[in-house]
């Protein structure tokens, strides 16, 4: 024989099991208010997080703006020390009074012998100097000598 199988209806399926409700359904009072005063203080930490990460950028923008003005007026104190120290009157008090210095009474000058005075350079030529090797630069040099000293080069 064939088995037959029972088939209930659906309402009677329900009515054998007993109806669970959702988990925040079951929860204590006294949980529910603590998990209430948790989530509110979250929210306050995410909002007073940045308001405490502008004002101490505040704090950091305010010690950078007082380190910028004493550092101008550093500056300015310099340049105003600069300016004093450049004044012609001021260097030549302290030539005479710190380094001992006095004007010069009387200038000299060199004097170029006669034949030098006369000397005529050869033209120049479209020839570069850089290009002659060492030996002939060093030629030209010492027929310079030769016609501006007319002594004997050292070599």
């Amino acid at each position: 024989m064939a088995q037959q199988e029972t088939v209930l209806p659906r309402a009677a399926a329900k009515t054998n099991s007993p109806e669970r409700k959702p988990w925040y359904y079951e929860l204590s009072p006294q949980v529910a208010v603590n998990m209430g005063i948790l989530v509110l203080f979250l929210i306050a930490m995410l909002y007073l997080m940045p308001t405490g990460q502008v004002a101490d950028a505040g704090f950091r923008i305010q010690y950078l703006e007082r380190s910028i003005e004493q550092i101008e007026r550093e500056n300015q104190l310099l340049r105003t020390r600069i300016a004093q120290a450049s004044d012609l009157r001021v260097i030549e008090e302290n030539a005479r009074k710190r380094l001992g210095m006095v004007p010069a009474e009387r200038l000299h000058f060199a004097q170029l012998p006669q034949s030098a005075q006369q000397l005529q350079l050869p033209p120049h030529d479209n020839t570069d100097e850089a290009d002659l090797p060492f030996s002939n630069r060093w030629d030209l040099i010492v027929e310079q000598y030769h016609a501006l000293f007319g002594g004997e080069a050292s070599q």
